[in-house]
């Protein structure tokens, strides 16, 4: 969309960049807006004979996904839209937050959602999603903790957690933003990260217990093969138990390393490697040390934050 419309009611600027839009959707959405527009501008702020000039000490990218959300339209979706990235729903979360755009605010956390979700359904959705950049997870966790949205957390926590010794480096946003975790949150990740592979190393040995594949067709072969899977990652010839990184399925393992045993085996494998991941899942509060009401289940109205 391009953000300047030359029947536009207002100029705003932000950095090097202005944007000429309609003054009514900021009025409609954000007391904050309404407020401030209807202050008088200084006269260097005047353009004659035209619309007001209104400067924004916010990063342009977040102004644009900003206005990109509420030009022209008068309802905000951006859940409803399928593209919407990843960038520009955090974005609008900052600012929905800072101008109080509450419509706005619930929108972005239900896209957030996409990426990181708060129910199974929502999970199994997410495959199709895996972030190229783990590193943002730093971004979603200072965004939860700013606007009040723990169901955030869980995910991008464990997201933080296979980070390694990068997670002190932080992440940079496109705009070239710096963030990094609180002291409280590097903590909590440290203490996190243990017992995510506590619970990783409890799912595989159950995975490997003889009743899990008792419709064998092959069971003499079979249990060779097992066996040798369970000792290599055991013994870590063949690294990915020992990490954080609890979506990493085992299923793919097998696939890799012993793709001759019978499609009984296969098929029960698998089905227990769902469960386990979905076992995980469920208890991901309480593994990662926060507190989220309402964990597994669709949000309503625990989306609304607290306002101070």
């Amino acid at each position: 969309m391009n953000l300047w419309f030359e029947d536009g009611t207002i100029i705003l600027k932000a950095q090097n960049t202005i944007f000429k839009v309609y003054k009514g959707p900021l009025v409609q959405h954000s007391p904050v807006f309404r407020d401030m527009l209807m202050l008088p501008q200084p006269e260097t702020e005047q353009v004659a004979s035209g619309p007001a000039t209104v400067t924004l000490f916010d990063p342009v990218a977040d102004v644009s996904s900003l206005l990109h959300a509420l030009m022209p339209r008068n309802i905000v979706r951006l859940s409803g839209t399928y593209d919407t990235s990843w960038n520009d729903a955090c974005a609008c979360l900052r600012m929905a937050h800072k101008y109080q755009m509450d419509q706005l605010l619930d929108e972005s956390l239900r896209s957030l959602r996409r990426f990181y979700p708060d129910t199974y359904k929502l999970f199994q959705d997410r495959r199709s999603t895996t972030p190229q950049n783990s590193a943002r997870a730093i971004s979603v966790v200072n965004l939860a903790r700013l606007v009040e949205a723990p169901s955030l957390l869980p995910m991008a926590i464990v997201e933080c957690c296979t980070l390694g010794s990068e997670i002190v480096n932080g992440y940079k946003r496109p705009d070239l933003t710096e963030e990094h975790l609180s002291l409280s949150d590097m903590g909590l990740c440290f203490q996190a990260k243990d017992k995510l592979i506590e619970a990783r190393i409890r799912g595989f040995h159950q995975l490997f217990e003889s009743k899990v594949r008792r419709g064998c067709t092959a069971p003499d072969a079979d249990n060779a093969y097992f066996d040798r899977l369970y000792f290599d990652l055991t013994d870590g010839n063949v690294p990915g138990l020992y990490t954080p990184n609890v979506w990493d399925s085992f299923s793919g393992y097998m696939s890799a390393r012993i793709p001759w045993v019978c499609d009984s085996c296969k098929q029960a494998f698998v089905a227990e490697d769902v469960a386990q991941q979905k076992r995980i899942f469920e208890q991901l509060p309480a593994l990662v040390g926060v507190a989220v009401p309402g964990w597994g289940t669709p949000p309503s109205p625990r989306w609304r934050p607290c306002r101070k």
